[in-house]
C-alpha cells in the first residue's frame, strides 16, 4: 500500500470513529436541549424535593415552551410535568386559550381537563361544564356550545352534549339546539 493511500484509508478510519462518536452526542444534545425546566413563578412558591413537587400561590404564572398559564394556585409534580390549577385559570397556546375553574394540565403531552370552562380558538368560542384538551389540535366540550360570535352572550350559539373542535379547522356536533 503505497504512502498517499495509507493517509487516505488513516482519515477515512479516523472520520468514521469521528461520526460515530458524534451521532449519539448529537441526539442526546438535542434531548438535553428539549428538557426544559418547568419554572414556577408567584408570590409563594414552595419545592418539595422528596416528592418532586412544586406549590404556587398568588398571582402564579408558568411559561414553558410556547404556553402560558397563570393562576391563583397550582401544584406541579415534576416527575410527570402534571399541574393542578385552581382560581381564574389560563392557559395561552398558539393564539388560542382557554379559561377556567380548575385546570388539570400536562405539559409534556398537552393534554387538559377544564371545569367550567371558556376556549377562544379564533374563530371558535365555546363554554362548557367540562372540556378536554384531547391532542394538540381537538378540544371536546361536554355539555355545553360553541358560537362565532366573540360577545360575553352571543347572539347566537350551538349547543350539543358533546362538541369536538379541531383548532384551526372545523367543527362536529351530533343531536344540537340551535339558539
Amino acid at each position: 500500500m503505497s504512502r498517499r493511500n495509507k493517509i487516505a484509508f488513516s482519515v477515512q478510519i479516523i472520520s468514521f470513529f469521528a461520526l460515530c462518536f458524534a451521532l449519539p452526542s448529537a441526539s442526546y444534545a438535542e434531548e438535553t436541549k428539549i428538557k426544559e425546566p418547568i419554572v414556577v413563578n408567584g408570590d409563594t412558591v414552595e419545592y418539595f424535593h422528596e416528592k418532586k413537587q412544586v406549590i404556587g400561590s398568588g398571582n402564579v404564572s408558568i411559561t414553558y415552551k410556547d404556553v402560558v398559564l397563570t393562576c391563583e394556585r397550582i401544584t406541579v409534580y415534576l416527575d410527570t410535568k402534571e399541574a393542578i390549577a385552581e382560581g381564574n385559570v389560563k392557559i395561552t397556546q398558539k393564539g388560542a386559550y382557554f379559561t377556567g375553574d380548575r385546570i388539570n394540565y400536562n405539559f409534556d403531552t398537552r393534554i387538559a381537563k377544564v371545569l367550567h370552562g371558556y376556549i377562544n380558538s379564533k374563530p371558535f368560542y365555546g363554554k362548557s361544564e367540562e372540556i378536554d384538551k384531547v391532542s394538540e389540535k381537538q378540544v371536546n366540550l361536554k355539555r355545553g356550545y360553541v358560537t362565532t360570535c366573540d360577545l360575553e352572550k352571543p347572539h347566537y350559539r350551538i349547543q350539543a352534549r358533546q362538541v369536538r373542535i379541531y383548532l384551526d379547522d372545523k367543527v362536529v356536533a351530533k343531536h344540537i339546539l340551535f339558539f
